[in-house]
């Protein structure tokens, strides 16, 4: 095996894969990246056993073959050196030589025939979807997953297709979040559960530009685009009926500043955090949108903001912290909330965006 190749191509490569080890894995090669020389590309592909990445980039290639090389020791390695072309050499045994124009070195790996199968799959069925929806999607709705293992089904996000929707969605049974998306196809209707770690890295590799093909079996998804693939295991399990919790009539709703309304929630966090479940309690009236905290041991917040009201008041204690989240996570000038009594689950919607709903659960005080 041997080939060469530009240090940026590499580097980047390395990045992408790389986001799939799991540095505590007990068994050695699982901390290694396998490469694969073939066809004048190079392709190169990590897995935990739960996700596994793989990217291929173009070289020159003077022989096929396989090795697997130490993740960490690769990625610090390759990232020191000048840019420019690298020759990637298998000696003997599992020894790589690596030769760039001012240094060599030798690095030791572990066989390719250790190295685990990525499973394949033929897929019931495929739609896609462009990178900068998807990309959205995600940071809009895995946020809000559980990263308790107590319920898995609460540690991914829904994939609900119907027609020529699919929803998305995540809760952890304190809030939830759904973005509705526009399909170019019907599809039959189908749902599954995809861990909200895999999307959250998916989200960290694609670009806005990609066009992603997915593809899914029955514990199987496969996100693909011209260079990369990213499979993952499918989470077991019922998810909740999230629609029977989603307010459907209102008493009161605020339309407000998304910059102002997060600066207020920020500064009541201040003190919040001093309680527990960081409540803040939130106030419809006709002044505004009052903010405030009960009085703590070092202090209390309040705080006014302007906006439109509909319908009468009301008052409901949230955490501070979910109600942040949510915020920093839009990118609308204005934000609507929508409560209907003092103990039903709060609406919060992104006034650009429709297919966008939010819900957080009032706290008991």
């Amino acid at each position: 095996m041997q080939f060469s190749c530009e240090k940026s191509d590499l580097q980047k490569a390395l990045s992408v894969v790389q986001k799939a080890i799991n540095n505590h894995n007990t068994l050695q090669v699982l901390g290694n990246i396998c490469i694969t020389v073939k066809d004048q590309r190079v392709e190169f592909t990590a897995t935990n056993l739960e996700i596994a990445i793989s990217t291929s980039i173009e070289a020159n290639v003077v022989s096929e073959g396989k090795i697997t090389l130490p993740s960490r020791l690769l990625v610090n390695y390759v990232a020191l050196l000048q840019n420019g072309e690298i020759d990637i050499k298998l000696l003997s045994g599992e020894t790589v030589q690596i030769t760039s124009r001012d240094s060599e070195t030798k690095i030791k790996g572990i066989s390719a025939e250790e190295f685990p199968d990525i499973p394949t799959f033929t897929p019931d069925f495929t739609f896609d979807l462009s990178g900068e929806v998807l990309k959205k999607a995600i940071e809009r709705v895995a946020f809000a997953c559980s990263a308790s293992s107590a319920r898995p089904v609460l540690s991914g996000v829904l994939f609900w297709i119907n027609e020529k929707e699919l929803r998305m969605v995540g809760t952890d049974s304190y809030r939830l979040s759904e973005q509705v998306i526009e399909l170019s196809e019907t599809l039959s209707e189908s749902k599954y559960i995809v861990p909200a770690r895999t999307l959250q890295e998916l989200s960290r590799i694609i670009e806005a530009k990609d066009d992603i093909k997915i593809s899914v079996a029955k514990n199987q998804i496969l996100f693909s685009t011209n260079t990369t693939e990213i499979s993952s295991r499918l989470i077991e399990g019922n998810f909740p009926d999230y629609k029977r919790i989603i307010p459907v009539d209102k008493k009161g709703t605020f339309t407000v500043s998304r910059s102002d309304l997060t600066l207020a929630v920020k500064r009541a966090g201040i003190f919040a955090k001093e309680m527990d479940n960081n409540i803040i309690k939130v106030s419809l009236s006709n002044e505004g949108l009052k903010i405030t905290t009960d009085e703590t041991e070092i202090g209390s917040g309040n705080t006014l903001v302007d906006g439109e009201i509909e319908g009468e008041g009301e008052t409901v204690a949230l955490n501070a912290v979910y109600f942040l989240d949510i915020l920093q996570v839009l990118h609308s000038e204005s934000v609507r909330i929508i409560v209907k009594e003092q103990l039903a689950p709060v609406k919060i919607l992104s006034e650009e965006d429709d297919g966008f709903t939010y819900i957080l659960m009032p706290l008991k005080v």
